[in-house]
């Protein structure tokens, strides 16, 4: 699902993260390969996007960081990718589910044989604790 180009302007800019439950949210180590503990979903936080990523031409995901000074997950970096590649998705009216992983330094991303990069396991994070799950992502509260 390829986020729509316009949306490059939003980086620098802060948007809500809207944690949805879906398959389930993990939290987990970043150094064992053990799977992870499963968990409730955090609640609802702002982050501040700092770079999209592309596959292609496409805009198909992107970092940021999280800016919620009363939430343990403050100052926490995430990366985010829409989960199907069927329609054009935007901040604001054409609102999607993404994978997210969240961790307390940059995720890394490593494109594997045979995965798209919007593949959650592409992701990893850094640090300990991290977690994974997905979430909705609007400019405002008011959007979704």
């Amino acid at each position: 699902m390829p986020i729509e180009r316009a949306c490059i302007d939003c980086v620098g800019k802060t948007v809500f993260v809207e944690p949805q439950h879906g398959y389930g949210w993990q939290r987990y180590d970043a150094v064992s390969p053990a799977p992870g503990k499963n968990i409730d979903a955090p609640p609802p936080f702002s982050a501040r996007i700092t770079e999209f990523i592309s596959e292609g031409n496409e805009l198909v995901g992107g970092f940021g960081v999280i800016v919620e000074p009363d939430s343990q997950l403050d100052g926490y970096s995430l990366v985010f990718f829409a989960r199907v590649d069927d329609d054009v998705v935007n901040f604001t009216d054409e609102l999607a589910t993404y994978n997210i992983c969240i961790s307390p330094f940059k995720p890394t991303v490593v494109a594997k044989p045979g995965l798209r990069l919007l593949h959650p396991d592409v992701t990893r994070g850094q640090g300990t604790p991290c977690f994974r799950g997905y979430c909705a992502i609007t400019l405002s509260k008011t959007s979704s």
